[in-house]
């Protein structure tokens, strides 16, 4: 039996209850959003920083700053504040981004008056040991001689520092020896400008209640140097090498790797949603133009597919994917064949409904589980965004019509709109 005549059909998901976003404050000073899931027995606390690789002109500062929070002092290692931790079940992860840092950790409830006292207080107290900042910089450039072996490493560099240029924070990736001269004093310089307890939003999720943030008000209280702020509007400066193509042999390369990108500032949002179906369409999931045309029907890439990575408040559209060198100047002209078509033909309503349902999939499992929320919160921060934008956003999808897919295509599907860079076995 096939299993596609079996398989159940898809459901269109148009419209559905969503979740209260609105914020609060703890001490009255510092905004938190809280979502309680009871019984659950785990918490999950985030201190999230409106702070990233953006507020620093070194290179990797603002990744080691976030990631060496818990490298501890004079008097406690790293691996004894990593010990306690273990030892009550407590996971943990820092992530350090253009715009913003956090770190979240997540515990059993019943541990909670331990947990959230030690996470704070030596959070407040690192000072980035010289001998832990030269472990992190020694693994750090180990993961980074990795990567520059690779060619995606490189199209994805060549590419974003053409149409950005060598010292914005959206291409920035620095040298080795740059990350080599990082000291203690410059991440402990860092951290206190940006990295406070004061100045970050409190995310509380799981089984959470009064009796934890009871624990956080108490301990929060001394933190009262600087608060949270969004980060203002912004748009990226870009350059007008739009429509360059760039190429970089590797020795030892196998395949090339392939990367074209073209910054995009939508007119508002409602072309921000025909872009996003406009991008599945193109190369946004595994039905996509890209990866059947290209892929499965042709045999040119081992795979492809395009997304939107944020660049401030507009957007890099990212098209990405590996090849054999022979097949290179195929992919290209087949790339472009797709570009035209996009531009010259009505998408069907049978495509049309797909992405739509596929899409609404994807954003409905976005709300699922119950630490969801707090992501959706912080978009919305970063975005700018009003509290009630995910109420809105499914009865605009289902709206858009193929018209309007084909004017967006016109306006920004064009080979000579993107930097397009090559890099391997060239």
């Amino acid at each position: 039996m096939n299993f596609r005549s079996v398989r159940p059909s898809p459901i269109s998901i148009s419209e559905f209850p969503i979740p209260s976003l609105e914020t609060s404050y703890i001490q009255n000073k510092i905004p938190a959003f809280i979502h309680a899931t009871p019984n659950l027995e785990i918490v999950r606390l985030e201190l999230f920083w409106m702070a990233g690789s953006k507020d620093s002109a070194v290179p990797f500062l603002a990744n080691l700053a976030g990631e060496m929070l818990f490298s501890g002092n004079d008097k406690i290692s790293e691996e004894e504040i990593i010990k306690k931790l273990d030892y009550y079940g407590v996971s943990y992860s820092m992530d350090t981004s253009v715009s913003t840092t956090s770190l979240s950790v997540r515990f059993q409830k019943k541990h909670s008056a331990i947990v959230i006292p030690w996470v704070l207080n030596n959070i407040r107290s690192v000072t980035y040991p010289a001998f832990e900042v030269e472990n992190a910089i020694m693994v750090r450039k180990a993961g980074v001689e990795r990567q520059q072996q690779t060619p995606k490493y490189w199209s994805n560099r060549i590419s974003l520092e053409s149409l950005y240029g060598l010292d914005n924070p959206l291409s920035r990736f620095g040298e080795v020896e740059q990350l080599e001269n990082i000291t203690s004093e410059q991440l402990n310089e860092y951290r206190k400008t940006h990295l406070n307890i004061g100045s970050a939003m409190i995310f509380l999720s799981g089984d959470t209640d009064n009796s934890i943030v009871s624990i956080l008000e108490s301990l929060i209280s001394e933190d009262n140097s600087s608060i949270f702020t969004p980060t203002p509007k912004r748009s990226a400066v870009y350059s007008s090498l739009e429509g360059t193509i760039l190429k970089k042999a590797l020795p030892n390369a196998s395949q090339v790797s392939l990367q074209m990108v073209k910054h995009i500032i939508p007119d508002n949002q409602r072309e921000r949603h025909v872009l996003t179906l406009l991008n599945l369409v193109l190369g946004g999931y595994f039905g996509s133009r890209l990866m059947q045309e290209l892929r499965e029907k042709q045999g040119l890439t081992y795979g492809i597919g395009s997304y939107f990575k944020p660049a401030f408040d507009d957007y890099s559209w990212i098209i990405s994917g590996e090849m054999n060198s022979e097949n290179m100047e195929k992919t290209l002209a087949a790339i472009n064949s797709i570009f035209v078509d996009l531009r010259t033909n009505l998408i069907d309503l049978e495509e049309l409904t797909k992405i739509k349902q596929y899409y609404s999939g994807i954003f409905r499992s976005g709300f699922d589980g119950p630490f969801a929320l707090s992501s959706k919160v912080q978009s919305n921060i970063m975005k700018h965004q009003d509290t009630d934008y995910y109420a809105t956003v499914l009865p605009e999808i289902w709206s858009i019509t193929s018209d309007e897919i084909l004017h967006c295509a016109n306006k920004y599907l064009n080979n000579n709109s993107f930097v397009t860079a090559l890099a391997g076995n060239i």
